[in-house]
């Protein structure tokens, strides 16, 4: 189906569309062109069923972490995704803790 119309800021082009029965919306595209040339388009994207995501899962406690570049990464991250579930700071300290020469 074509249709020839003037739109505009003040003037937009809305149309609704009954589909016959059993079309599948998937397989029509909608466009406007001008002078020969596509405007914009759409077509319906199809969705796939994904199953969730697993949650994630919390890191080892500061005393549990063997290193301190591990305590020190592990608190970076809690931070930069700012983590509702920990404190970086208690991973900090506990690098201080463990190597006062190092990180005082």
């Amino acid at each position: 189906m074509s249709e020839k119309i003037a739109i505009g800021p003040g003037r937009p082009f809305v149309k609704e569309i009954a589909l016959p029965s059993g079309a599948d919306e998937h397989d029509l595209r909608a466009a406007m062109v001008a002078n020969g040339k596509e405007l914009v388009a759409y077509s319906p994207v199809k969705l796939e069923k994904e199953t969730m995501p697993s949650p994630v899962v919390n890191p080892p406690t500061p005393a549990e972490i063997k290193t301190n570049e591990e305590l020190y990464l592990t608190g970076l991250r809690m931070e930069q995704f700012h983590s509702p579930t920990g404190d970086p700071n208690a991973y900090w300290q506990e690098a201080l803790r463990r190597d006062p020469q190092t990180f005082g």
